[in-house]
């Protein structure tokens, strides 16, 4: 996708067209065993994995009815304790990297707090 991440921006990406590209997400190529044996391979003594991105996305199921995540449909795993797992077996240090900040939130786009509109990402 031309300009990366910073395409999902408000007004250049709409939501409801990110969440399509997710949704078609199947994952059918992911092999964490594969992915691990690599980074040992290159002699790599630790991987890390994005845990939640800053679009709202997290790898992991959750309870929280806002929340957009991979044990949602199509996906119905839990990307990260398969990471974990394999990562450890493969005699690896585990790191899991995690976005506080959501494009979801309308005080994304304004930090400071003082002009925070509604936002398109919910």
């Amino acid at each position: 996708m031309a300009g990366g991440e910073r395409g999902h921006r408000p007004g250049e990406l709409p939501e409801v067209r990110h969440r399509r590209h997710v949704e078609q997400f199947t994952a059918s190529a992911c092999k964490p065993a594969d992915c691990a044996q690599l980074a040992k391979d290159m002699g790599a003594k630790y991987t890390v994995l994005t845990a939640r991105h800053h679009d709202g996305f997290a790898l992991w199921p959750s309870p929280h009815p806002n929340a957009w995540h991979s044990g949602q449909a199509p996906l119905r795993r839990d990307f990260i304790s398969q990471y974990v797992m394999t990562v450890h077996e493969a005699a690896l240090r585990v790191g899991l990297y995690y976005s506080p900040l959501s494009w979801r939130y309308p005080g994304y786009y304004d930090v400071r707090g003082t002009n925070c509109l509604p936002s398109e990402w919910g």
